[in-house]
């Protein structure tokens, strides 16, 4: 009679529904994405749509001149 230890590893992925409905949503062409968004917005009436910018945000503009030169100087 032999007595031993084995070690196996194994790796397992588990596609939760979420990790599904991620997958599905990143195959989709932007015209599919906008349809199954506007019909899930019909289906469920505690979705509402609202334009993606934040209006309170200030616009920031970067002065690529001034950039450029302190990358310059920097001896990089």
């Amino acid at each position: 009679m032999k007595i031993g230890l084995q070690l196996e590893t194994t790796q397992k992925l588990a596609l939760t529904p979420e990790l599904r409905q991620g997958i599905e949503i990143l195959q989709m062409t932007a015209v599919e994405l906008n349809q199954t968004i506007n019909k899930e917005l019909l289906e469920n009436p505690l979705l509402e749509f609202t334009n993606g910018f934040d209006e309170r945000l200030p616009e920031t503009s970067i002065n690529w001149e001034s950039v450029s030169r302190e990358y310059d100087n920097r001896g990089y």
